[in-house]
Parts: structure tokens; C-alpha cells; sequence
């Protein structure tokens, strides 16, 4: 299931990363975060 959730969120990354590095600086989104736990967790 990893993987799967590294794909999402390489390929979001790379679609828009100067948007997502922006919001995020803001506030990060809750995708954002919970896809992270999930990463470092597995």
C-alpha cells in the first residue's frame, strides 16, 4: 500500500510542486500530512 501512496504523491509533487511548496508553507493541506504520516510510517 506504500508504494501506491508514494506514487500519488511523487507524481502530485512533480505536477505541482512550487503550488503544493507554497500552501504548504501557509498552512499544509490535510492530504498533504496524512500522506506524509503514511510515508514515514511504512
Amino acid at each position: 500500500m506504500a508504494p501506491f501512496f508514494w506514487l500519488l504523491y511523487s507524481r502530485k509533487k512533480q505536477g505541482e510542486s512550487r503550488k503544493e511548496k507554497l500552501r504548504i508553507k501557509k498552512r499544509p493541506s490535510m492530504m498533504s500530512v496524512l500522506v506524509e504520516s503514511m510515508i514515514q510510517a511504512a
